[in-house]
C-alpha cells in the first residue's frame, strides 16, 4: 500500500472491513536515493494537474498549503525548504533544524514504525508484510503473495515476474551515499533498519 494510505490505516481498515493488507518495506538508504532528489527537484507539472483533479473543495486548506509548498519549490522562498512526502507532526521544525539526508531518514522511520503497528494490530490473516528486495528477487515472495490474496494460479504472475523485473542489482544505493550520508541515516533510522532485517547503516561490506 502507498505511504499515504498506511499513514491511514485505521480509517482504511474501518471502510473495507474485509480487506487484505500488503505492506511493502524497503531499506532506508535506497529509498533515501530517490527520496533526497523528489525534495530538490522543481514541480512537475503532469503531476501538479492530476494532483488538482483529485482535489475537492473539502480539501482547500490542504489545497492552499500544497499551493504555497509549490511556490516554494519554485525557488520563491529560498529561506525556507520545501516538503515533499509523507508530514509526520513535527517535521516543519526538522525541516528548519536537520539537514535533508536526516529529515528523509526520519520520514521512512515514521512511515515504517506506524505501518508496522498498524500491521501488528490486525490478525495475521488480513495482513502480510514483505520486503521489496525480496518481492524483485524471489519469485517464492511473489508466490506468496499470490496465495495471500487469493490467487489460485499464479503462473501468469510469475511469468509477468519473469519477464519484467530487473534482479540484478536492485540496490545501488551505496553508490550514490557518502559516509557521512551513512553515519546520518543510521543515527535516524538504524534501530528501525536492524527490526526490518536490514545490515548496519554504515556496513561496508555492502559497497562492495
Amino acid at each position: 500500500s502507498p505511504v499515504s494510505n498506511w499513514l491511514r490505516f485505521p480509517y482504511l481498515a474501518s471502510l473495507f472491513p474485509d480487506a487484505s493488507f500488503i505492506h511493502l518495506v524497503r531499506d532506508c538508504r535506497a529509498v533515501l536515493k530517490s527520496a533526497r532528489r523528489m525534495w530538490l527537484q522543481p514541480p512537475q507539472p503532469a503531476y501538479l494537474l492530476a494532483k488538482a483533479l483529485r482535489l475537492s473543495w473539502s480539501d482547500w486548506r490542504y489545497a492552499a498549503w500544497f499551493a504555497a509548498n509549490q511556490f516554494r519549490r519554485l525557488g520563491l522562498r529560498q529561506s525556507v525548504r520545501p516538503i515533499w512526502g509523507p508530514r509526520y507532526p513535527g517535521i516543519n521544525d526538522d525541516v528548519r533544524r536537520l539537514d535533508l539526508v536526516s529529515v528523509c531518514a526520519r520520514q521512512w522511520v515514521e512511515s515504517v514504525s506506524r505501518a508496522s503497528s498498524a500491521s501488528d494490530a490486525m490478525p495475521s490473516d488480513r495482513v502480510t508484510t514483505v520486503r521489496y528486495e525480496n518481492l524483485v528477487s524471489s519469485q517464492i515472495a511473489i508466490a506468496d503473495l499470490c496465495r495471500f490474496i487469493g490467487v489460485s494460479d499464479p503462473a501468469p504472475v510469475l511469468n509477468a515476474h519473469r519477464r519484467i523485473t530487473v534482479t540484478s542489482h536492485p540496490e545501488q544505493w551505496w553508490s550514490r551515499l557518502s559516509e557521512s550520508d551513512l553515519q546520518r541515516i543510521e543515527a535516524m533510522a538504524g534501530p528501525w533498519l536492524r527490526r526490518l532485517g536490514y545490515a548496519a547503516g554504515n556496513d561496508s561490506d555492502l559497497r562492495r
